[in-house]
């Protein structure tokens, strides 16, 4: 685990202005979409869903995080940080994809179908959409913070829509009774409260395990220059051991 974050760099106006007024908040809501938090989040839910017989829906919605995990792995230790040039202007990957922005749109977007195709409550539709929004703000969240530049956000949010579909692609979800989507939700809340605050800082956690020279992590990213920017910490809501 690794608790690096910063803010750097203030030189986008408004967005940044945010950045310094706000940092605290925005640290708040980006680790609602960390993988240490979602990762059990959603294996709770869908082991809601098998209690409750609802199989497939289970076993699509965790495959489907399982693969968009395991592709963002795949790609930040192959891919990585690069540059690209296009009608002269310059695209940077700090860590290609964001794992936030992928994740998110699996977990959040995904729980939110549940719960919108599941019933047609004001409550429940009422939940799927705070879920959506909450997804949203998590992803400008990070991008405020410049954990991640804009591209690799666009690859995750890309890649995490693909997994998604490809989980719904044949059926969504179908209806539900209020027990069974109160059983997932109350799952769900359980465990992002017990587990939020941890980060898994997996650009770092790569680097360990290939046995190479840490570059910036995606925690600690990242100049859209391209230069290096003087680091800053941040509080956490809970303090987790660092990668060594």
């Amino acid at each position: 685990m690794s608790i690096g974050a910063r803010h750097s760099g203030l030189s986008f106006g408004a967005c940044h202005s945010e950045i310094a007024l706000k940092p605290h908040f925005l640290v708040l809501v980006a680790d609602l979409g960390d993988i240490a938090v979602i990762a059990p989040a959603v294996t709770a839910a869908c082991a809601a869903l098998a209690l409750n017989r609802r199989h497939r829906e289970a076993a699509a919605w965790l495959v489907a995080f399982a693969v968009c995990a395991a592709v963002t792995i795949t790609l930040k230790t192959f891919v990585g940080a690069f540059e690209i040039s296009l009608f002269d202007r310059t695209f940077r990957a700090a860590s290609f994809p964001s794992g936030h922005a992928a994740i998110t749109v699996v977990f959040y977007d995904g729980l939110a179908a549940l719960l919108w195709c599941g019933s047609r409550s004001l409550l429940a539709r009422g939940l799927a959409v705070s879920l959506v929004l909450l997804q949203a703000m998590i992803v400008i969240a990070v991008y405020l913070l410049r954990w991640h530049p804009l591209l690799d956000m666009v690859a995750g949010l890309a890649l995490g829509a693909a997994c998604l579909a490809a989980a719904y692609w044949r059926a969504l979800p179908k209806p539900a009774s209020f027990g069974e989507l109160t059983g997932v939700a109350a799952a769900v809340a359980g465990v992002v409260v017990a587990f939020y605050g941890e980060r898994l800082d997996d650009k770092a956690l790569i680097d360990t395990m290939l046995n190479r020279a840490p570059i910036a992590s995606s925690l600690t990213a990242c100049g859209d220059d391209g230069g290096a920017a003087a680091a800053c910490s941040l509080p956490r809501a809970k303090t987790a051991a660092p990668v060594s």
